[in-house]
């Protein structure tokens, strides 16, 4: 490739050329293709996703299921649960492994900390969607605290929004009783930020302009979900879109080297996590923490779960 020349109009051309590289080759099951993208773009955006496709496709082939039988456990392998009234909803499967957790940007974000993941699980594909939530709980929720679930933000395929924690749980309940043979739950914590870096080590686990619905391109909006590009893991909007609930109350992180972490023991907020359609990057960034009441109910925050 030639070098680009200097300048921001240039820097932008690049960033583009690249994006535009990487969305044709990154469905192929050619290694030699991304590869190629490698060689060209070794340091840009979407080099991480490229090493870990690359990774996967030395893998066995996974094929796709449904909830009753298992798919063979490699990262991003999917399954499927059938929720009442034709529904679904499509899980990923999450590897056990390390990360290094949170960051030295913003104080609540330190100490950076080794987290240990000792199980393998399932993450939800996408945001709860409305479909999903109403084909479980039977009807959208009568109630929002900050803004209204009228009007755009109504769909289908589109995040559920105006759920607290505490109605959460009343949904993972529903979920549970289906006794299909999975434990339903909210993340915890550091499972989020473990599944949404997927493998990466930087503020995003890509190009964030092809992974996310934010201030910058969502119009004011919530947006189906999954009409972005999804991780390396096949999770999609873990940027933007619609901020999600997690299982842990907010506290300080812990230094040294920790497994399977599920936050602090008590608090008066629970932490959300991901950033939404009316952020900037800042709150998008993989590392980003929020919390609320477990009460609120927000027009901007949905949850997705995961089961084990």
């Amino acid at each position: 490739m030639k070098e680009f020349p200097s300048g921001t109009n240039a820097a932008n051309a690049k960033i583009k050329l690249e994006q535009a590289v990487w969305d044709a080759v990154k469905d192929s099951k050619d290694k030699a293709k991304i590869q190629a993208y490698l060689n060209e773009f070794q340091n840009e955006a979407n080099a991480p996703l490229a090493r870990i496709k690359l990774r996967q496709l030395d893998a066995p082939t996974t094929p796709t299921t449904t909830s009753s039988t298992m798919a063979t456990k490699i990262a991003g392998a999917i399954t499927k649960a059938a929720l009442p009234r034709g529904v679904e909803m499509s899980f990923a499967y999450i590897p056990e492994g390390s990360f290094e957790m949170g960051s030295m940007t913003e104080k609540d974000e330190q100490p950076i900390h080794t987290v240990k993941i000792s199980q393998g699980f399932w993450m939800q594909q996408t945001e709860v969607t409305q479909a999903q939530w109403k084909a479980v709980m039977g009807a959208l929720p009568s109630k929002c605290d900050y803004g209204e679930l009228k009007g755009e933000v109504l769909g289908d395929n589109k995040p559920i929004i105006c759920v607290s924690w505490d109605d959460v749980q009343e949904f993972v309940r529903q979920m549970n009783a289906k006794n299909d043979g999975y434990k339903y739950r909210l993340p915890t914590e550091a499972e989020w930020e473990y599944a949404a870096r997927s493998g990466t080590r930087g503020n995003f686990a890509g190009y964030l302009e092809a992974m996310a619905w934010y201030a910058d391109n969502a119009g004011g909006k919530t947006h189906d979900v999954a009409t972005k590009q999804a991780n390396a893991w096949n999770l999609y909007d873990m940027h933007g879109n619609v901020w999600e609930w997690t299982a842990d109350w907010y506290g300080s992180y812990p230094s040294g080297t920790v497994t399977d972490p599920t936050g602090a023991t008590s608090g008066s907020n629970r932490v959300f996590r991901g950033g939404s359609y009316v952020n900037d990057v800042v709150g998008l960034r993989s590392v980003f923490r929020n919390r609320h009441s477990p009460s609120t109910r927000d027009t901007a925050l949905g949850f997705r779960v995961v089961r084990n």
